[in-house]
């Protein structure tokens, strides 16, 4: 900026027009530093008071800190991408070979509000054994989980899993609403007791309502007899609102030992 500040008065020596051009400038470079130091704020949260209260999500490790307060409110800014070496040994999210950890479980559960804005978590991977409250990217929940979608994921659990689903494991209370996923979702499981459920969306539901939601992934079960699948939700103890599914359902059924 000094540089071309000395052309100008090299052009201009003196004279109304020499301190015209240095006021404008000046200006200008005053609007730039602004401009570059103002901190990046979401548009949805600069237009309206709407996210007052909430904690903005932008990143994956900002996405893992929920499970530090499961009563808070929360709001993704943007989609939530993870790569393949997030979940290999000596990634972020390797976790012992369990891969991403669920947010909530049957002692803790989720009773915040998640909003996803209309965003998604890409690239998901869970591999649970013992998430006994449930396993997707919530395990267990009675708050509020609205407006996120669960795609390009591939979320498994067998052993001790008793419920999983894209987005929620099992849902005991509150509301999941307007939500979907397009990934893979599994559960193998003929040990540790024959009820065991997985659902496109929701593994199960014992408690609150899901609604408006839909799965276009894959739903996969191996499941002794007294297992249920579904390609929105597994099994329900309240019937799914205004949901559907388009994706493929796989049972396979096998006898409990």
């Amino acid at each position: 900026m000094l540089v071309y500040n000395k052309g100008i008065h090299n052009l201009h020596t003196g004279g109304s027009k020499m301190r015209f051009l240095n006021k404008l400038l000046s200006i200008c470079t005053a609007a730039a530093v602004f401009a570059v130091c103002l901190p990046f704020v979401p548009t949805a949260v600069a237009e309206s008071g709407e996210w007052d209260g909430y904690i903005l999500i932008s990143t994956k490790e900002e996405l893992r800190a929920v499970a530090e307060d499961l009563s808070a409110s929360y709001v993704l800014v943007n989609d939530i991408v993870f790569a393949p070496e997030d979940f290999e040994v000596g990634g972020d999210f390797y976790n012992d070979g369990s891969l991403w950890l669920p947010l909530g479980d049957n002692e803790l559960p989720f009773t915040g509000v998640f909003d996803g804005n209309g965003h998604a978590v890409d690239g998901l991977r869970i591999k649970a054994d013992k998430a006994v409250g449930g396993a997707g990217l919530f395990g267990q929940s009675s708050g509020i989980i609205r407006s996120v979608g669960v795609r390009n994921s591939d979320v498994s659990g067998w052993n001790m899993t008793k419920a999983v689903g894209g987005v929620v494991g099992q849902v005991t209370g509150g509301t999941v609403e307007s939500c979907y996923n397009s990934g893979r979702v599994s559960l193998v499981g003929t040990a540790y007791g024959s009820e065991k459920d997985v659902g496109g969306v929701a593994g199960k539901i014992t408690g609150g309502t899901v609604q408006y939601c839909y799965n276009t992934g894959l739903v996969f079960g191996s499941l002794a007899s007294g297992g249920t699948i579904g390609g929105v939700v597994g099994r329900s103890k309240t019937a799914p609102v205004g949901c559907y599914n388009t994706g493929p359902v796989q049972l396979f059924s096998t006898r409990s030992e």
